[in-house]
């Protein structure tokens, strides 16, 4: 069946399950069509990564065509509460980076945990009874169904189920518990009467009230789940209510939040045990009235799916925290008023008065840089002041891109103030931390003149000011007002060459009027302002061409490409050195390497062959040399380099030598490409060559034996070739080739006759005749055996 037609057929079947003439809900709700959802809502191929694609995203799907709206208000079939996929990228990268799929956890077809009715019924149903009767609305395609009998899961009323009747996160009704394969989304209840979201006529075409029904808790939680990312849902999941034995932390290591955490301090899926601190008891978190709430509950104050269930960090302060003023989300931490989306009170002041530079490094504005660039791991779980408990620790550690270059965050600090209420720094990822009022961190790439890319260590310029103050009070230090200066030259001005590090020819394009932005264009389009702030501060060398380049007013296309090594680089394919009137190809600065000249042998290498030897290139300046070297051979058809390679050899050391054989007259190139182990590379090309044919070999010759009666006669047909030397049983005779014979006379029997050939000049030459065998004592003698009857 083509896949045309499968689809065709799959969603015809999708449709018709929706139709009001069948019995059975094509889907559970709420993705069903009592919130006018069907197939199409989702396998579409004009979505953004819709299902229907190869190699889809289906967090990138659910969140960008549905699940995007914040506001209750605007929840459509299209608009459905806001949710972050659950990924590294909304959380930590402290254990690297990973992301879970939505459909890790949930079936968005069916409410898989119903089909735990059969052995958790008491936990699976917030409330149950019977059907009594029903009526559609057709106006607002409602059904209100009357129901008796009820009866209520411990924690669970009529008030707890109307609080989760919301657009948000509705209970889920399943009308008939003998045909589970029907459910609709409770938008009200009352002492009577459940009202549901679509019409229920269909199911009860065939069946007539009263029917037994329970309502669940919903989600579309799947019953087993992939752990272990290997597409095999193996682990059985259950979660049938917020809190208690299938809530969300039931401290067995089965619950939907443990049930894949394996590196948590809290609720690991080994169960309470395996966990250093196995139920969060280092937060205590506080209700309206200042009363603790049950554990089972902290994951939703805490880790909320809108957040990707990362940690909220906006009840205590801002995040970052943007605005001087304490509380909210973009203020500092600071104890005052309560604010009405406060989960509880929040602690008491830092006494930090400003929030510093967080807007510039950690907001998409700024360089949207995570938290853990500069507190590593993230800020700690115990981080608490006065009215809970915790170490109230400040953590401060540098990573990532702040380090770049460097071993983790050795010899980085920062010098900070003096702390109150209880509140401390601690120093993590080998960052040194003082209270000594500075306000300013040190020793980091990310406030460095970028030379740690080359060098691995930082070393900043002499009057670049790489400590700026974390208040934002540090003066210009060139007193221009240009930001730029504060880390390093506008343009840097490190001179052509600088001990091989920084070489780099800044300067000289500056002279000419070229701008930043004519070769980091992907960072900056203007000279001035970061486009791209991925691009600057990256510990990379971010080398790209802007589209044109002005000559005398007069536009040029432009192109250039960049390779980065030890001497700072090279650069290639450069349009405007050619509208200038040099070479295409130039060093970054003044760092050269040069292969050593060549000397070559064209004698006796075989097929048309040669063997070149090369030794210790030279470099400038002299420092830049640095042993051992890679030598790259490529030996070409043909004179022009960019003919075809016909072979390729690497040599290492301090000098190569290597040999290659043609097997075809014609002039010839190699060329070698030598790398020092600092990077810095240099290319040179031999001359033409032609090699030599080889020798011919000895001519080909063979012996003449005849026998008359008991006369034995040699003799040698071929080219004139030397002397040869016949050995009898009982002695020896020679004669020259090929003119001359020998005989000799024997009595009847078999005999071995040697043979032994030289050349004019008496050179023992190979014999180029296979019949006879060689002997063990003589490589170029041969024998023969006569009869003689």
């Amino acid at each position: 069946m083509g896949y045309a037609l499968f689809l065709k057929i799959f969603c015809v079947i999708c449709v018709s399950l929706f139709s009001a003439d069948l019995v059975f809900a094509g889907l559970d709700a709420p993705h069903d069509a009592g919130h006018k959802i069907s197939c199409s809502s989702c396998h579409d191929t004009s979505l953004s990564d819709s299902p229907l694609l190869i190699g889809s995203n289906i967090n990138n799907f659910c969140t960008v065509n549905c699940h995007n709206a914040a506001n209750v208000e605007s929840y459509s079939n299209t608009s459905a509460p806001m949710v972050l996929g659950h990924t590294s990228a909304y959380t930590s990268t402290q254990f690297g980076p990973w992301t879970k799929q939505c459909l890790d956890c949930h079936d968005p077809h069916y409410q898989n945990q119903k089909y735990w009715a059969s052995t958790e019924s008491v936990e699976l149903f917030l409330f149950s009874g019977q059907v009594d009767a029903y009526v559609y609305d057709a106006d607002d395609n409602t059904s209100a169904l009357t129901y008796s009998g009820g009866t209520f899961k411990s924690g669970w009323n009529i008030d707890s189920i109307t609080e989760k009747t919301t657009a948000a996160r509705r209970p889920i009704l399943l009308p008939n518990l003998k045909k589970t394969g029907n459910a609709f989304a409770v938008t009200a209840i009352d002492a009577t009467t459940m009202t549901v979201a679509g019409d229920v006529r269909a199911m009860y075409t065939y069946i007539s009230p009263p029917t037994n029904f329970g309502v669940i808790y919903g989600q579309y939680i799947r019953k087993f789940v992939d752990t272990d990312g290997d597409g095999s849902y193996e682990k059985a999941l259950k979660f049938m209510d917020k809190n208690g034995t299938y809530g969300f932390t039931a401290g067995d290591g089965s619950n939907v939040c443990e049930i894949c955490h394996t590196q948590t301090d809290h609720f690991r899926n080994a169960g309470a045990a395996a966990a250093p601190d196995p139920n969060h008891a280092n937060i205590a978190l506080l209700d309206e009235a200042n009363v603790n709430l049950e554990s089972e509950e902290q994951c939703l104050f805490c880790h909320n799916h809108a957040d990707g269930f990362r940690p909220s960090c906006t009840d205590c302060h801002g995040l970052p925290p943007s605005q001087d003023s304490p509380n909210g989300p973009s203020g500092l931490v600071g104890s005052g008023n309560v604010p009405e989306e406060a989960r509880y009170p929040p602690p008491d002041a830092t006494a930090s008065a400003s929030s510093g530079q967080h807007t510039l490094h950690a907001t998409p504005s700024g360089m949207g840089y995570p938290c853990h660039i500069c507190h590593y791991g993230g800020m700690s779980t115990t981080m608490t002041a006065s009215n809970q408990e915790g170490d109230a620790a400040i953590q401060i550690g540098f990573s990532g891109v702040a380090v770049s270059g460097m071993s983790d965050g050795t010899d980085t600090s920062y010098d900070g103030q003096t702390l109150a209420n209880g509140y401390t720094y601690q120093g993590v990822n080998n960052t040194t931390v003082t209270t000594g009022g500075g306000i300013v961190c040190a020793n980091t790439y990310c406030h460095s003149d970028g030379t740690s890319i080359s060098t691995g260590f930082v070393s900043p310029e002499v009057g670049i000011n790489t400590s700026p103050k974390w208040d934002g009070s540090s003066p210009d230090p060139q007193g221009d007002g240009n930001n730029c200066n504060n880390c390093h030259g506008y343009p840097p001005a490190y001179g052509n060459f600088v001990g091989g590090s920084k070489s780099n020819t800044h300067e000289r394009h500056e002279s000419i009027g070229f701008d930043c932005e004519i070769c980091h264009y992907a960072t900056t389009t203007d000279g001035v302002t970061i486009t791209d702030a991925t691009k600057h501060i990256n510990g990379v060398y971010d080398v790209v061409a802007s589209p044109t380049f002005l000559k005398n007013s007069i536009p040029y296309d432009s192109t250039l490409d960049y390779t980065f090594n030890g001497g700072a680089g090279r650069c290639s394919n450069i349009s405007c050195h050619g509208v200038y009137g040099f070479g295409a190809s130039f060093n970054w600065g003044g760092a050269s390497l040069t292969p050593a000249g060549f000397s070559y042998d064209l004698t006796d290498q075989g097929d048309y062959g040669i063997s070149i030897i090369t030794g210790s290139p030279s470099c400038f300046p002299a420092s830049a040399c640095v042993s051992p070297y890679t030598y790259t051979w490529e030996f070409y058809d043909g004179l022009a380099a960019s003919g075809s390679v016909v072979y390729t050899e690497q040599d290492f050391g301090t000098s190569s030598s290597v040999s290659y054989e043609y097997g075809a007259a014609g002039t010839y190139q190699a060329v070698v490409s030598v790398t020092g182990a600092n990077g810095l590379t240099g290319e040179k090309t031999t001359i033409s060559f032609t090699p030599s044919a080889p020798p011919p070999p000895p001519p080909a010759w063979y012996p003449d034996v005849s026998i008359s009666g008991s006369t034995v006669t040699v003799s040698v047909n071929g080219d004139p070739y030397g002397k040869v030397y016949v050995y009898w049983p009982s002695g020896s005779d020679s004669f020259t080739s090929p003119t001359g014979s020998v005989q000799h006379t024997y009595s009847a029997g078999t005999y071995e006759i040697w043979l032994k050939i030289y050349a004019p000049d008496y050179s023992i030459h190979e014999l180029y005749w296979d019949s006879w065998a060689d002997q063990d004592d003589c490589d170029t003698c041969y024998t023969l055996k006569v009869t003689i009857p």
